[in-house]
């Protein structure tokens, strides 16, 4: 009976290592992404100066998180 219960835990384990593969594999097929960074960096189809005009458009200077005072060093 140990040994069976070992068994039927093992598949669980593998069962849910297999799912969180799945899960991730894909989570990266089907990134959600804005469409200049799948531009930019995934289909390469926008110029790195749209790209900045886009970004710059979408996050003016001063309303991203990173623009702090400590980022300016």
């Amino acid at each position: 009976m140990r040994q069976k219960s070992r068994v039927y835990f093992l598949l669980l384990i593998i069962f849910a290592l297999g799912s969180f593969d799945a899960v991730v594999l894909w989570i990266a097929i089907h990134p959600r992404v804005s469409s200049a960074y799948r531009g930019y960096y995934l289909e390469n189809t926008l110029s790195e100066e749209d790209f900045i005009r886009q970004m710059t458009k979408a996050h003016p200077e001063g309303s991203s998180p990173t623009d702090t005072p400590d980022s300016k060093l």
